[in-house]
């Protein structure tokens, strides 16, 4: 699995190679070392508070094993920004290959995805604001443009509600399972049951 994204990695950066060239030959070679040490600091943090949102799960392997999986994945999601799934995958494979069990690997791995995702989806209608007040539009991208951050925020707010209440998350599970089995004939309410079991 590792090998698989390092090589998807290795593609992506032939496929931009063009625009590689051109940022190494604008940039500012003096002041590679402090961004070297800039971005490996918050790589470590990142790695690190991995660890506090696996104890808070209850996962018990040991401090660098963890900060170890923060680190890789999150370098692993910044190479294949595919919304944290590739990071997600690595990382609950990772925490059972170490002797995590299913809810040790799963909960913190989806939790830590969550939360990362969220602070991006925040942001979203804060930019959208901005650019109402900084660049007058017409009234009909105007409204576009406010429905769109009202709508984000509500999806934030929902999920966000699910995560932290069991009600509610079985609720969304029990309309999703409807909902696939209607379009496709096919009961995925088992594996939905398992998912939700790893937030226990």
């Amino acid at each position: 699995a590792v090998g698989l994204f390092l090589a998807l990695g290795i593609v992506s950066i032939i496929l931009k190679w063009n625009d590689i060239k051109q940022i190494i030959g604008q940039a500012d070679w003096h002041l590679t070392p402090i961004a070297l040490l800039i971005a490996g600091v918050s790589y470590f943090l990142i790695g690190y508070s991995f660890l506090g949102i696996s104890r808070l799960f209850g996962v018990t392997l040991g401090a660098w094993d963890l900060i170890e999986i923060g680190y890789v994945t999150n370098v692993i999601d910044s190479l294949l920004p595919a919304v944290g799934l590739p990071g997600l995958s690595l990382r609950v494979l990772l925490l059972k290959r170490r002797g995590a069990d299913t809810s040790g690997a799963v909960a913190p791995s989806l939790f830590r995805s969550y939360f990362n995702n969220v602070i991006f989806i925040a942001i979203l209608p804060f930019s959208l604001i901005y650019t109402l007040i900084t660049h007058p539009l017409p009234a009909s991208q105007a409204n576009a443009f406010i429905i769109t951050a009202v709508l984000v925020i509500l999806f934030a707010a929902v999920i966000t509600a699910g995560v932290f209440s069991s009600w509610l998350r079985l609720t969304l599970l029990h309309l999703v399972t409807r909902t696939w089995r209607f379009f496709t004939r096919r009961d995925i309410e088992k594996s939905l049951r398992d998912f939700e079991s790893t937030f226990g």
